[in-house]
């Protein structure tokens, strides 16, 4: 992962969730809900590139950008080329080659991405900078 530089106030030790059961309705969500059954798969589709924040549900750093997560999902819903997930930290022991160290993490992942090639994000956790580092990706033009 690019750039792994750790800030204060993110909480560490994103492991001490259990494992999610993947819901019927995983797809079709606003936001992606991706658990370590299908995360490899659909983060390296060739179609689209994805945005993935990881978090843990008692962390209040995660619970702050959830509502910002949420409109940012709105916002890109029908983008042809992109898709914005979350996954549950305790998810993250299952998948070979994905290292998370705090809580929340934002990756973004490219077309035809492996796990360990992500971008981590670390700009401001705001639905401005988070439109700015989808942009500098290069993988949205201002289609919207």
């Amino acid at each position: 992962i690019k750039g792994s530089i750790l800030n204060q106030a993110d909480t560490v030790a994103p492991q001490k969730e259990p494992l999610d059961e993947l819901p019927g309705d995983w797809e079709t969500r606003r936001v992606v809900y991706l658990t370590s059954e299908n995360f490899a798969n659909y983060v390296s589709m060739a179609e689209r590139s994805v945005l993935v924040m990881i978090h843990r549900e008692s962390c209040p750093h995660c619970k702050s950008l959830k509502p910002i997560w949420e409109e940012l999902a709105e916002k890109y819903k029908d983008h042809p080329t992109l898709k914005i997930a979350e996954m549950k930290s305790g998810n993250v022991a299952q998948i070979k080659g994905l290292e998370v160290n705090r809580v929340p993490t934002i990756l973004f992942y490219p077309p035809n991405s492996e796990i360990p090639e992500a971008i981590e994000f670390e700009g401001s956790r705001t639905l401005a900078g988070l439109e700015e580092f989808i942009v500098k990706q290069q993988t949205v033009k201002d289609e919207l």
